[in-house]
Order: structure tokens, then C-alpha cells, then sequence
């Protein structure tokens, strides 16, 4: 009877124990799985968190990258406006410069101009003496001209600058006004030059190199006439004739 009343009384405490043992590992589990409802919890809320923070960080980013854009711009533009400056300052140096040398051009072209006038005026002048020389000594040599014409028949012509034509007529006794001429060139002061000689006479080289040596040219004008009258008494015997009986 004690046996079987200690019996029950170990299966009351058995049963007890096997219910603590239930609610102890009910109640464990309980706390487990509200931890792990926790846990979860708060991984999903640091989650957030960080990707939240993550958002912040893009947008902080994104915004210094919009600001050093907007910075890198104005540096560009302070920059290009420095560039700008200096070109102006550049410019306006190249433009003084140049004023200078626009100055300075002006007054060596006007000094230039001046210098031209007066040597203009001077050779103006010159000219203006020459001329007034020439006709006073024009004037002077009328009558010897006209001593030239009458008595020699003689004309003396000046075609063209430096360049004497010499025209004798009263030489043909059959034609008195044929031409017996020679054309000098008296460019050179020191050497006269024969251009021509019509007729063209043998001995015009010797009365060249008299005229050229002896510088005597009234004689070489006479010795001219002579060869031409000589020429032409060759050229038709005739003349002579008609001389003798005239």
C-alpha cells in the first residue's frame, strides 16, 4: 500500500516535472521567436537605416557634384573673362602700338612730302634759270645765226633734246634749194657724234676728228659746206661749168 501510494506520488511528480519541462521549452520557444521577431525587426529597421543613410550620402554626392560643377563653370568663366582682359590689354597695347607707328609714319611721310616739295621748287627753279639762260643765249646767237643762214645757207635745227640738224642749201647751181645736211649729237660735252650725212660724203670721218680735237666749229661748219660743194661739183661736172661761164 505505501509502495503504491509512493508510486502515484513519483507519477504526480513526474507529471509535474514533464510540464515544467512543456511550459519551460513552450516558454523558450516563445522567447526565441520573439527575439527572432525582434532580431528581424531591427535588421529591417537598420536596413532603413542604411539605406537611408545611403539615399543622404547620394544626395550629398549628387548635390557637391552639382556645386563643383557649378564651380568648375565659374572658374571656366572667371577664366575666360581673365583670357578676355588680357586680350583687351593686349589689343589695347597692339593699338597704341600701332597709333604710335601711325604717328610716327605721318610725320616721316609729311617730312618726306616736304623734302619732295623742295627739291621740287629747287629743280623748279633750276629749270626756270636754265631756261632764261637758254634764251638769253638764244638771243645772243640770233645774229650769228642769221650771219649763218644769209651768208653760209646755213639753217641749224634742234629735232629733238641734244640732237643739231644742219641744213645747207645755195649749193646746187641747178637747185638752190636742195638740202645738203648732217645731223650732230651733242650729248656728250666732250665728244661730238655724227647721226648722219646726206648726201653721205668720203671725207666726213677726217672733218669728225678735226672737230673733235681742234674744238673749233665755226671752221668745221665752213669745211662742211666746202666738202658738200666739193661733192656735188663730183656729182655733176656740169655745175662747174656753168660756173665758168658765169
Amino acid at each position: 500500500m505505501m509502495a503504491l501510494v509512493q508510486l502515484e506520488t513519483l507519477a504526480e511528480d513526474f507529471e509535474q516535472l514533464r510540464q515544467s519541462h512543456v511550459d519551460f521549452v513552450e516558454a523558450s520557444e516563445a522567447w526565441a521567436q520573439d527575439k527572432q521577431v525582434g532580431l528581424a525587426a531591427s535588421k529591417a529597421k537598420h536596413a532603413a537605416e542604411i539605406a537611408s543613410s545611403i539615399a543622404q550620402q547620394k544626395r550629398a554626392l549628387a548635390e557637391a557634384a552639382a556645386q563643383r560643377t557649378q564651380t568648375d563653370a565659374l572658374l571656366s568663366l572667371d577664366a575666360a573673362a581673365d583670357e578676355r582682359q588680357r586680350g583687351v590689354a593686349t589689343a589695347n597695347g597692339l593699338l597704341a602700338t600701332s597709333l604710335a607707328k601711325t604717328h610716327n609714319d605721318r610725320e616721316d611721310a609729311a617730312f618726306a612730302v616736304a623734302t619732295l616739295e623742295a627739291n621740287l621748287a629747287t629743280r623748279k627753279a633750276a629749270l626756270a634759270a636754265a631756261e632764261a639762260t637758254r634764251a638769253e643765249q638764244a638771243k645772243r646767237n640770233a645774229p650769228e645765226l642769221a650771219f649763218y643762214q644769209d651768208k653760209l645757207g646755213l639753217a641749224i635745227k634742234s629735232t629733238k633734246k641734244n640732237i643739231l640738224h644742219f641744213v645747207y642749201t645755195n649749193i646746187d647751181k641747178k637747185d638752190y634749194a636742195r638740202e645738203f645736211s648732217f645731223v650732230l649729237d651733242v650729248s656728250k660735252g666732250s665728244e661730238y657724234r655724227l647721226v648722219e650725212c646726206t648726201p653721205a660724203i668720203p671725207s666726213i670721218s677726217e672733218a669728225m676728228t678735226f672737230l673733235n680735237s681742234s674744238r673749233d666749229f665755226f671752221r668745221f661748219l665752213k669745211e662742211m659746206r666746202r666738202e658738200f660743194s666739193e661733192y656735188d661739183l663730183r656729182q655733176n661736172p656740169e655745175t662747174s661749168q656753168l660756173k665758168l661761164t658765169s
